[in-house]
């Protein structure tokens, strides 16, 4: 098992954090995070943390029950930011891994020699990864779609 300070040692080392609302709620020691006050207050709280980039890659508002939020901000600039997107019906595992691999992928081509992330940078970083995810549960859902009738993904009855 882990231990329980290990958020505390590891997230003042990390540039960028991407929790879902879940995890962010955990690592900031609040409430459900189902609300934008409550996913502002959250991204202060992880800011307070350590991290330069903190991002809360998909919060289900209360108000809002068809789509998803992204909220992140920038420590540098004290800027915050929300991006909101289609929620899709049904369960898809390992989209948060999928987001932070693109998100990363995309902060790393650019200047790296400073560890550093500008804001535009980190929006636009964003902006690509939902895109993308978009795409690839657009492309799961309609190849599940022409699958026979009783056909399972992964050929298994």
């Amino acid at each position: 098992t882990c231990p329980r300070r290990t958020p505390a040692a590891l997230l003042p080392l990390a540039d960028v954090i991407t929790p879902n609302a879940f995890e962010a709620a955990l690592l900031a020691g609040g409430g459900q995070v189902s609300t934008a006050a409550a996913a502002l207050a959250a991204l202060d709280s992880l800011h307070a943390l350590g991290p330069d980039c903190v991002v809360i890659s998909s919060v289900e508002l209360d108000s809002r029950p068809s789509t998803l939020t992204l909220f992140a901000s920038h420590a540098k600039s004290k800027s915050k930011f929300c991006i909101e997107f289609p929620k899709f019906e049904g369960s898809f595992t390992g989209t948060g891994d999928l987001f932070a691999a693109l998100l990363l992928a995309r902060l790393g081509s650019s200047d790296t020699s400073t560890c550093k992330i500008d804001l535009p940078s980190l929006i636009y970083a964003c902006e690509h990864a939902i895109s993308t995810i978009h795409n690839v549960l657009n492309e799961t859902i309609d190849y599940i779609k022409s699958l026979p009738p009783g056909t399972l993904v992964g050929g298994k009855a």
